[in-house]
């Protein structure tokens, strides 16, 4: 099934998309930092920027600003489809690590831009994994 989206140019988006059956992946460090290579070599290869990002045991938000290179659809496409890739290697895996679909929120202004910010930040002590947003790598 796909999923019809409304892409609006010139808009920074919060997108949050989960690993398939809820696996809890990035709770390794390797696993993390995988993820983390996608992101920078696709905003470089693709041109948008990231604002913020949080990683979660089996999902991850992230604030992004999509080229004319790439929407967020095609982005999200390929980090993922990469990512799959690298972390089923890593983990001597085989099948689908993430969901197909994702959520997607256009940030129209300054102060949804600045709630969304502090929601990633604060997203693993709301989630109990530490006391202290400074305690989460």
């Amino acid at each position: 099934m796909s999923i019809n989206r409304i892409i609006l140019q010139d808009y920074p988006y919060f997108l949050t998309t989960r690993t398939q059956f809820g696996l809890d992946v990035f709770k390794d460090e390797e696993c993390c930092r995988l993820l983390i290579s996608d992101f920078n070599y696709y905003r470089k290869e693709l041109e948008f920027l990231i604002y913020a990002y949080v990683i979660m045991p089996n999902h991850f938000h992230w604030i992004i600003h999509p080229s004319q290179k790439a929407n967020i659809s095609f982005i999200m496409n390929k980090v993922k489809g990469h990512n799959s890739f690298a972390i089923n290697r890593y983990l001597n895996h085989k099948g689908k690590l993430w969901q197909s679909k994702f959520y997607d929120h256009v940030i129209r202004n300054e102060a949804d831009l600045r709630e969304k910010i502090g929601y990633i930040h604060k997203n693993p002590m709301v989630a109990g994994l530490v006391g202290a947003l400074e305690d989460y790598k």
